[in-house]
């Protein structure tokens, strides 16, 4: 079960199991709040994220967020959703802070609104893009020498140092390209890219 579906089922009350157990099976960290600010539900996935964020404290019942200039918006959009203003139900933000070995995504997500509740779904890029092609894999039918040439394609490197990493010439590398190309429907880099962020 995906982090949206579970949220899903908790806006809509059709839960088939205890919130509990199936929050902790998510790959993506989840917190669930109250208009106080109190944690209903918490992942491991959440907790490990959150406790490298100095400036964030979730060791109580109550989600603790100081009024630091990096956070101050995501305080805020979490008590915007809380007050039901007619807001965008998501508000995605990323936390970045290379010194400290974070970064990652925070997207705060509007719940029910009797009463109401928040989300805050935690998502590490490099998990994301890891699942994203594994997924295209198995749904594009590669071999795992296109899978390996298409990690590579997703990273910042050169088509030159790509085939000098798998060691393998650049005619082989041009042929993969083609072959990974025709089986995503896309005709560049950059169409690849987009229809892999399209993954989840």
């Amino acid at each position: 079960m995906t982090a949206d579906t579970l949220l899903e089922q908790i806006n809509s009350g059709s839960l088939e199991a205890p919130a509990n157990y199936l929050v902790e099976q998510l790959d993506s960290g989840v917190i669930i709040l109250t208009r106080s600010f109190e944690i209903l539900l918490v992942n491991t996935s959440a907790k490990q994220h959150l406790n490298r964020v100095p400036s964030i404290n979730i060791a109580g019942k109550i989600l603790e967020v100081c009024d630091c200039e990096q956070l101050r918006p995501v305080s805020e959009a979490i008590r915007a959703r809380l007050e039901l203003t007619s807001l965008p139900r998501r508000a995605p933000f990323e936390l970045k802070k290379p010194e400290l070995d974070i970064d990652f995504l925070l997207e705060v997500i509007s719940l029910s609104s009797e009463p109401p509740l928040v989300a805050l779904k935690i998502i590490d890029p490099v998990d994301l893009t890891k699942r994203r092609l594994t997924r295209a894999e198995l749904i594009y039918d590669l071999t795992r020498r296109e899978a390996e040439v298409l990690r590579q394609l997703c990273s910042s490197l050169t088509e030159p140092q790509i085939a000098v990493v798998l060691n393998i010439s650049a005619n082989t590398l041009r042929t993969h390209r083609k072959n990974i190309y025709a089986k995503l429907h896309v005709n560049n880099r950059n169409e690849m890219l987009l229809l892999l962020s399209r993954l989840a």
